[in-house]
């Protein structure tokens, strides 16, 4: 037990030592899962039949959210390979490539739109984020990130993404008036 405090001091003073906010917040999520852990295995060992069943349950319980939040990434990953954001005027069927990617931007916006309305906020986030990849002259896009991440508690980066929507939508307005 002595063990595990003096290697949880270590990991602490490491995650405090050149992480950024968002690594940080990252590492407590783990250190979290591993105290979740060890806590079921506790659990687990007791000869407190009771205590063993709830133990299997939240076991249980976690790996199917372990295997969900694989998926998620799974399904994020998919959705931002090969997205970039470049002017490109190729004709293609009589459409050029920015036409085409801004079709695609605002297919995927609105299944976040959709996920955004099921609940499913970090679906959203992420395909609000390949519309954004595929094509960043949305402002629009930046605002409902930034309502997807207020959602998942991700403050910091919906304030960045509402200043974007801000600029974009000013951008949009100015080359309106040209």
């Amino acid at each position: 037990m002595k063990m595990e405090k003096d290697l949880e001091k270590l990991l602490e003073k490491q995650l405090h030592t050149g992480l950024s906010k968002r690594d940080e917040q990252e590492a407590n999520r783990f250190l979290d899962k591993v105290e979740d852990v060890n806590n079921m295995i506790q659990m687990l060992l007791s000869s407190d039949k009771e205590k063993m069943i709830e133990a299997e349950a939240k076991i249980d319980s976690f790996l199917e959210k372990q295997e969900n939040e694989r998926k998620m990434e799974e399904q994020r990953k998919l959705f931002i390979e090969g997205c970039k954001t470049v002017e490109n005027r190729t004709l293609v069927n009589g459409k050029s490539a920015t036409e085409k990617r801004q079709e695609k931007s605002e297919k995927l916006r609105n299944a976040g739109n959709k996920s955004f309305q099921n609940g499913d906020f970090c679906c959203a986030e992420d395909l609000y984020t390949s519309a954004i990849l595929e094509w960043d002259g949305d402002h629009q896009l930046f605002n409902n990130r930034a309502q997807a991440r207020i959602k998942l508690g991700k403050f910091t980066e919906a304030i960045e993404d509402a200043k974007k929507s801000i600029k974009e939508k000013v951008l949009f307005k100015l080359s309106k008036i040209n």
